[in-house]
């Protein structure tokens, strides 16, 4: 029984080291007592807190955590008039068909080297069949997309890096929020937070469902060109 208890102290320091506060498996640290000589294994087993049914279990780190300020005042821009269409967007994004993911840019800000944009989410996506059957759900991988185009026409509107292309060199602290289906409106806020010339170019990002954030992070960019590697 005492080999039990040390494997299953074991496993839990474990679990404790890799997810730190976000998993707790129903697991809660008391510090031991005593045991008392009528102790039996079973207090042991009580003692170090193995019992102790007050813990929330299954939470996970950061899934609770509020969400960080808007990096715009999105709520008062104009979406009707657009700064950049579609049309515009083209002639400086090179993603075309199922892989354009981004509808329109609304607004500029060159002292923050921030802009905002938005995506048009409709019934007709890619995704929408296979992601799932019956319950169309817009995958993770293209809300960062979309967040990515949107910073990849900042970073190439205005020449922050060079090079032919702006390609993925990374992302960090992306949390998920909220669902996003299709037929809403997905907005975009993106700011620069750091610009080595020629190297990368890294990035804040939010998006928007009905003023609700529903995702964040950061990302790295850098400049390809055609036939040079990462």
């Amino acid at each position: 029984m005492r080999e039990l208890i040390f494997y299953v102290l074991y496993y839990r320091r474990f679990i404790e080291y890799v997810a730190g506060d976000g998993l707790k498996l129903g697991l809660s640290y008391q510090k031991p007592r005593q045991k008392t000589a009528n102790c039996s294994d079973n207090c042991e087993l009580a003692d170090i807190g193995l019992f102790d049914s007050s813990i929330n279990i299954g939470q996970q780190k950061g899934a609770t955590a509020m969400p960080p300020r808007p990096l715009y005042d999105i709520e008062n821009l104009d979406f009707d008039n657009p700064l950049y269409t579609i049309d515009d967007i083209r002639k400086i994004n090179p993603q075309r068909h199922e892989m354009e993911q981004l509808t329109a840019v609304v607004y500029v800000d060159r002292e923050t080297n921030g802009l905002v944009g938005y995506k048009d989410v409709t019934d007709k996506e890619f995704w929408c069949t296979g992601h799932m059957p019956g319950f169309p759900l817009m995958p993770g991988v293209i809300l960062c997309e979309c967040a990515a185009q949107l910073a990849g026409f900042y970073a190439r509107k205005f020449d922050l890096l060079g090079g032919e292309y702006l390609g993925f060199g990374g992302m960090e602290d992306v949390r998920f929020r909220k669902s996003v289906f299709p037929n809403s409106r997905l907005v975009l806020a993106v700011q620069t937070t750091k610009i080595r010339t020629g190297k990368r170019v890294e990035f804040d990002f939010q998006g928007f469902v009905d003023g609700g954030m529903v995702f964040n992070g950061s990302m790295i960019g850098v400049p390809i060109n055609r036939g040079t590697p990462l």
